[in-house]
């Protein structure tokens, strides 16, 4: 509308921000993938006339150099930035169907669904076998070590395995049963000392006449 003020729906802000955060990843994992590639073709670069003793010597080195600065570790991070692209990507498409007519949506919600859920279930196996093996009797037969490894897998053994995650998987726990269970618990303990429903309902009432009568100032 000429002159007229243009107001975005929140469907298309989530789908913009999704679809451009997936490209910034993916563009970041090009860029990244790059100038890694940069530093490997330097690292294999050698002077011809070279000792064979002092190649060995600056080989060893610069292999100490990758490790120290962490040149391997975001070599593997360059699969999870591209994923994670991905799934921003699926989840924006998924949305902007959605806006646009749901039978189109639905077969996409679908298959998309089907990848993460491959994404998922690929990536916790591995870390919830190694921890159940961790926690089992050693005269049990070892299974076959599920090779779903990956650095996702990796990432996510080591969030199950560090105490932070342990202690809130505690609390949370905790907080569970002071909500759930305790007020059941009380009720039931107070059932059983009064010695039944029929005097505990009986008690609650007598209380509440009492409580009502010393309002009134009868009491």
């Amino acid at each position: 509308m000429p002159g007229g003020s243009y107001y975005p729906s929140s469907s298309n802000i989530r789908v913009n921000i999704c679809w451009f955060i997936s490209l910034i990843l993916s563009l970041m994992t090009v860029l990244i993938g790059i100038v890694g590639l940069q530093w490997i073709r330097e690292y294999q670069k050698y002077p011809t006339n070279l000792p064979p003793k002092r190649a060995f010597a600056a080989r060893n080195l610069r292999a100490e150099g990758l490790e120290e600065w962490y040149v391997p570790e975001i070599f593997a991070g360059l699969p999870l930035l591209l994923q994670s692209a991905l799934v921003l990507f699926l989840v924006g498409l998924n949305d902007f169907l959605l806006h646009l007519n749901i039978i189109v949506a639905w077969p996409a919600i679908a298959m998309t669904s089907a990848t993460l859920l491959f994404l998922i279930v690929t990536t916790i196996l591995p870390p919830i076998q190694t921890l159940w093996l961790l926690n089992t009797a050693k005269s049990m037969t070892i299974p076959a070590p599920c090779p779903y490894k990956s650095p996702q897998s990796w990432a996510f053994f080591r969030i199950m395995s560090s105490w932070s995650f342990r202690f809130a998987l505690n609390l949370v726990g905790d907080a569970s049963f002071y909500i759930l269970v305790a007020p059941v618990s009380a009720i039931a303990l107070v059932n059983h000392v009064l010695g039944g429903r029929d005097r505990l309902w009986t008690w609650i009432s007598y209380l509440h006449l009492t409580l009502k009568l010393k309002s009134l100032g009868s009491l």
